[in-house]
């Protein structure tokens, strides 16, 4: 009695007489696959492997992104490590940060916030509101701040540089024939930069300015130099403020905006001017601000004809 295929199974009563060797076989001599990955039981060392999975010749399943779900049925077969995926290999992100759970170590992180690697929200100006929903993401350190990250309180130099598209510091006081500020002006530069810092996308000259007491080229220079040395103090102090974008002039006693024919009028000639030279930037931030701060959304660009600032009464 012969059996080819050495399958226990005599040649006259097989079925399948070219069975592999060392598959298991039913009465007839018919290998089975009871799992169904096209490795035949017997020789199949995974014998309960899932419906669909790509196997190897051992009859094992392959998992390339290790995530636990067999190549053949996970649909998403590039799953970043240790992340918590579904039946079909795909990766839950409830908070829809681009960080899966798993790997999130922030699971909760507020819709619209950027996020770091692990999935927590930054904060760069530390107010409370995260990066990517702040609206205004310069806010000065201390400052309360809205639901989109605005300053609720607009103290009078914000109100200023949003009307007149300028910030006029009046009788600032330097050393005497010094390009120096005295640390009794520092207070009202400090405050200034406080608020363009809010503002990063405007362009900012510095200008200085003299009373009528002196010639006309020391004026000239000596209110470069202090324009220049205000400059330096806020680019050395407010890093945040794009220095790239401000510039600094003097303007000598050429354009006063009082009498200097007395103290009191010479005394509001000496002054300091952070004017905006992009001023179509600067109505656009107004628009916004103003919207934001009444709970609407911001509006597009040219959404209401432009606020005409105060005369000026400096001279050109």
């Amino acid at each position: 009695m012969r059996d080819q295929d050495l399958d226990k199974v005599r040649d006259w009563l097989d079925h399948c007489p070219n069975t592999p060797l060392g598959a298991a076989v039913d009465a007839h001599g018919c290998p089975e696959d009871a799992d169904g990955d096209g490795v035949l039981d017997g020789l199949d060392k995974c014998p309960n492997t899932p419906k669909g999975c790509t196997v190897d010749k051992k009859g094992c399943p392959s998992d390339q992104d290790g995530d636990g779900v067999c190549d053949g049925v996970d649909k998403c077969p590039d799953t970043p490590k240790g992340c918590t995926v579904d039946a079909f290999g795909c990766p839950a992100d409830p908070d829809s940060d681009g960080v899966c759970d798993g790997v999130d170590k922030c699971p909760n992180t507020p819709k619209g916030c950027t996020v770091d690697a692990k999935g927590c929200p930054s904060d760069a100006d530390a107010d409370g509101v995260c990066d990517g929903v702040d609206v205004c993401p310069n806010t000065p350190r201390g400052y309360k701040v809205d639901a989109h990250g605005c300053p609720i309180e607009v103290n009078e130099k914000e109100t200023e540089l949003l009307d007149t598209g300028m910030i006029r510091l009046e009788n600032i006081q330097f050393e005497t024939k010094k390009a120096v500020l005295k640390p009794v002006s520092i207070t009202a530069v400090e405050e200034a930069a406080r608020v363009l810092q809010q503002y990063p996308q405007l362009k900012v000259e510095i200008g200085g300015h003299c009373d009528n007491r002196g010639s006309k080229a020391m004026n000239d220079t000596l209110s470069d130099s202090r324009a220049r040395a205000v400059l330096e103090y806020v680019k050395a102090n407010f890093p945040a403020i794009p220095s790239s974008q401000y510039s600094s002039k003097g303007y000598g006693f050429s354009r006063p905006i009082a009498s200097n024919a007395n103290d009191a009028g010479r005394a509001r000639n000496r002054r300091v001017e952070f004017k905006v030279l992009n001023t179509g930037t600067l109505r656009t931030e107004r628009n916004r601000r103003h919207f934001l701060r009444t709970g609407e959304s911001a509006p597009p660009e040219k959404l209401e004809a432009p606020k005409s600032a105060p005369p000026d009464s400096t001279k050109r």
